[in-house]
């Protein structure tokens, strides 16, 4: 199951767990039924972790097109987005919760085969995990759900880390000296407050997300008089 996955874009976090599922797995028939229940949860993390890449270098390339800067310029932008560390922090989260949700998954396989049970009745035992029912501590589905959303959330979260650092570094090539935070539709009061309070020197202007709050749509402009 483990040498069936296609591997070629997983990121080095997930091939190192996926090396450590593998030597497991050849213990005992327990230990491979937990590699095999880790390597499923962790194909989907890699699944979700791809996708917050790929949506951060789209909207960092976007923001880049619509900043107008010369091509000098345009490359020196191109490298924050493409900075490592931008995916530090979120990344070892990310790997960190893919880490607990097997640990729990795994459990649930452990208990019913160290008393004894047969296959089929392992299978009965898991079809409740497929369904959602609202209870994120003990069923896997609706962990998963947990999971999406969580991948949601850092899908806006860090496409407005990138955009803003990219906003920013593009307006100071520019000359702006003075920006205003203009509030997405329906923001939220610490939002508003943080725009009434601008204009803001561009060097002391908030940092979105980071002075506001994960999931920001928020954005800096140009201050115009």
């Amino acid at each position: 199951a483990i040498r069936q996955l296609d591997t070629h874009d997983w990121p080095e976090e997930a091939k190192k767990r996926l090396t450590g599922l593998a030597k497991d797995a050849g213990i005992n028939v327990h230990h491979m039924m937990n590699a095999i229940v880790g390597a499923g949860v962790l194909a989907y993390f890699v699944h979700e972790h791809n996708l917050v890449q790929r949506r951060v270098q789209v909207d960092g390339a976007t923001e880049i097109a619509r900043a107008q800067v010369k091509p000098r310029q345009a490359n020196r932008l191109v490298s924050i987005v493409t900075d490592p560390e931008n995916a530090t922090k979120w990344s070892t989260n990310h790997w960190e919760d893919s880490d607990q949700f097997t640990r729990d998954l795994q459990s649930v396989v452990s208990k019913h085969i160290r008393h004894g049970t047969s296959v089929d009745d392992l299978v009965k035992t898991l079809i409740p995990h497929s369904k959602a029912l609202e209870k994120p501590n003990i069923n896997a589905a609706d962990r998963l759900a947990v999971a999406k959303r969580n991948a949601e959330r850092l899908i806006v979260t860090e496409s407005s880390r990138v955009t803003d650092r990219v906003n920013t570094a593009a307006m100071k090539m520019q000359g702006v000296l003075m920006v205003d935070v203009v509030n997405e539709p329906g923001a939220c009061k610490k939002c508003v407050g943080i725009a009434e309070a601008g204009p803001y020197p561009i060097d002391d202007a908030p940092s979105i997300p980071d002075d506001t709050h994960p999931n920001c749509r928020c954005i800096k402009v140009e201050h115009r008089v």
